[in-house]
């Protein structure tokens, strides 16, 4: 107000204040609010003020609730209320008393809805109210800070969707009854109970802790179950333990699942050793149950599989198994083709594979034919069932594994930068790729494998009558169509490279540390590279063999083979212990085996002493080919040079070189 009242006391007769005061009279009489200020700063009620606070002394003692609207009644006090027949809604009247209702009126043509007419109180309007866009705004709220809000404010932040979307969204299984996280009581009966109940595309979250299951069987297409992604032997991991012995802890029969954060631990934990060693049961099975049962399209990373007999089992396609640790598992991924389907799409990359197998996998019953990752497929008729498209790169194998992989390899697969330590044991191929079973396609397979090391063991080679490295690195049957490049191999009890019956393959840049080529027990020489006779078209542009250990022969041949149609390029040997077979001289380096389909070649063979009636090399020799001597005298030759070819004593050899 323009006016300033003054502060003399009551009753004050300054105009100033009897002007004030008239401006008061007016907001006391007509003002819709509930209160007003006095000239000494004062609140005072207003008519409506008192008007409002009458409704709440009327609200606590009690409606008298008539009917109704369409019956007609007389209003004649402020706590009447008159029943609405077509909404059941109860309206009081907010204006002069008495107030006449006509028969068959409604609350809006007898006298209308609002301040100074009918006003609602019953829950149907506060229902009316909240189911409004605004309606959560009228309730209020504490947000996290513990201000007053509204609901409106408070979940203003997040997406709508309704009770039954979010669960289906992600569920723990914490509050489902009868799950126990401690370990103690077995959970298989709840657990089985509440995946049969799921909807396809659901997702599940476990919270840390032990689950004692049994054997899960779960149909649902497109679930994923996440743990808790923690420490492996810590308490605040996800672990689902075998209650039983020969079980599989999770069966799924439907496709497109997901498996993350979970450790699935054996029933022989307790009992079996660091190698896996009498262990029976398997952690996930993926086998679909419908469609044309050979689309797994699911997904396992970042779990643990330990003192399991198989880690990840999979029968069909498409299995991706990523960022995941097998350790004393008999069997770390082993995967399986279903009869007339293609059997191809499998990513296995970026694992540890563990203490799989170790060195007793040669004999004892529950470790045999141990292997980190194995393939096997079915020779069906018509059927092209290859396993192509097959990734198997940036792994690591340590603490004692038996064999990396075992399989068929076909169309598009790599095999590419894996790494592994302490692997092998006797009879032990540390890959394996058999072709055998689709040999009947001639196709070519076009597979790579590169850049992998083979480490062997840092133990001795044999030791107390055990031995500790791989009897090959690689072997190669009925390939038709490969690279082998730049792969190191290191500490092969017999051949480091076996070709048996495949074609079009190339060796290129493999560098080969066989330190205990020489097989202790039967003094039996083997080779860098064996290739047999069925071969064909095999190319060796470069390769290197270094021998390190042992005195005397080591090697059998740098490169021996059998097969006509090999072409050898440059072969290089470091240190001092040369092959006993024969040796071709190919511009800078050696090459060594029965190349004579190569005429460009120049074979070269070596002998002890000079070559006489008795004392001259075994095999065929042609004109230019040279024996080496070893050990010449300081006065003799260095070498002999063949003039006329023929085999064995039948070659004329004429000494050259002379040392002077």
């Amino acid at each position: 107000m323009a006016t300033q009242p003054t502060n003399l006391p009551v009753p004050s007769e300054s105009p100033r204040d009897l002007k004030f005061n008239a401006g008061k009279i007016d907001e006391f009489v007509t003002s819709l609010v509930n209160t007003y200020v006095d000239r000494f700063g004062n609140e005072h009620y207003t008519i409506e003020g008192l008007r409002w606070l009458a409704q709440q002394a009327i609200a606590q003692y009690g409606w008298i609730l008539i009917d109704s609207f369409q019956d007609g009644a007389n209003i004649t006090l402020p706590n009447q209320a008159l029943r609405d027949e077509d909404t059941g809604e109860y309206y009081r009247w907010d204006g002069a008393l008495p107030k006449h209702v006509d028969a068959g009126s409604t609350p809006s043509s007898s006298g209308g809805v609002g301040v100074g007419a009918w006003v609602g109180i019953g829950d149907a309007s506060l229902r009316a109210m909240l189911a409004t866009s605004a309606g959560a705004g009228m309730i209020g709220a504490l947000d996290s800070d513990g201000n007053a809000t509204t609901v409106q404010n408070a979940i203003g932040h997040y997406r709508a969707y309704t009770v039954k979307e979010r669960l289906d969204e992600e569920i723990s299984i914490a509050s489902i009854p009868g799950v126990d996280s401690t370990g103690t009581e077995d959970s298989t009966a709840a657990l089985q109970n509440f995946f049969d109940s799921l909807s396809d595309g659901s997702e599940v979250y476990v919270p840390a802790g032990t689950y004692k299951i049994s054997g899960l069987i779960i149909s649902n297409n497109s679930l994923k179950i996440r743990g808790a992604y923690r420490y492996a032997y810590g308490q605040s991991t996800t672990k689902l333990k075998a209650s039983a012995p020969n079980i599989t802890l999770m069966k799924f029969t439907g496709n497109g699942c997901r498996v993350e954060g979970l450790l699935f631990e054996g029933y022989e934990a307790a009992v079996a050793n660091e190698f896996g060693k009498g262990t029976t049961c398997k952690g996930v099975n993926f086998e679909p149950s419908t469609g044309t049962l050979a689309d797994i399209d699911s997904f396992v990373d970042d779990c643990i599989f330990w003192y399991l007999q198989t880690g990840a089992e999979g029968h069909g396609r498409n299995l991706t198994v990523t960022n995941t640790m097998f350790t004393f598992c008999r069997f770390g991924v082993d995967l399986y083709g279903v009869p007339n389907q293609q059997f191809r799409g499998h990513i296995i990359n970026h694992n540890r594979f563990h203490s799989c197998g170790g060195v007793e996998a040669s004999s004892e019953p529950t470790l045999l034919n141990s292997v980190c990752i194995r393939l096997t497929t079915t020779n069906t008729n018509n059927v092209d069932n290859y396993a192509g498209n097959v990734s198997i790169m940036n792994n690591v194998v340590d603490g004692g594994s038996y064999q990396f992989f075992k399989g068929p390899f076909h169309r598009g697969s790599i095999m590419s930068a894996n790494s592994m330590f302490r692997i092998g044991g006797s009879g032990a191929i540390v890959i394996d790729i058999d072709n055998t079973s689709t040999a009947g396609n001639t196709s070519s397979d076009g597979v790579i494998i590169s850049d992998n090391s083979l480490g062997g063991f840092d133990l001795p080679v044999y030791q107390n009558g055990i031995q500790y490295c791989p009897d090959m690195g690689i072997r190669l049957t009925q390939v038709r169509g490969a690279i082998l490049s730049e792969n190191l191999i290191n500490k092969a009890w017999k051949d480091g490279i076996k070709l048996v019956s495949s074609s079009e393959v190339i060796i290129t840049g493999v560098v080969k540390d066989p330190s205990s080529i020489a097989n202790q027990s039967t003094s039996t020489l083997y080779s860098s590279v064996d290739i047999d006779a069925n071969c064909a078209n095999v190319l060796i542009p470069h390769l290197m063999t270094r021998t390190t250990v042992y005195n005397g022969n080591q090697l059998a041949a740098y490169v021996k083979t059998a097969c006509a149609s090999t072409v050898i390029g440059d072969l290089y040997g470091s240190a001092s212990y040369t092959p006993s077979g024969p040796v071709i001289e190919t511009g800078s380096g050696y090459a060594v085996g029965d190349v004579s389909a190569v005429s460009s070649k120049t074979k070269i063979t070596a002998i002890t002493g000079l070559i006489s009636g008795s004392n001259y090399p075994a095999g065929n020799y042609k004109p230019g080919d040279v024996c080496k001597y070893l050990n010449p005298a300081t006065t003799g030759y260095k070498e002999a040079v063949c003039t006329v070819g023929g085999n064995g004593s039948a070659v004329t050899w004429k000494n050259s070189g002379a040392l002077v």
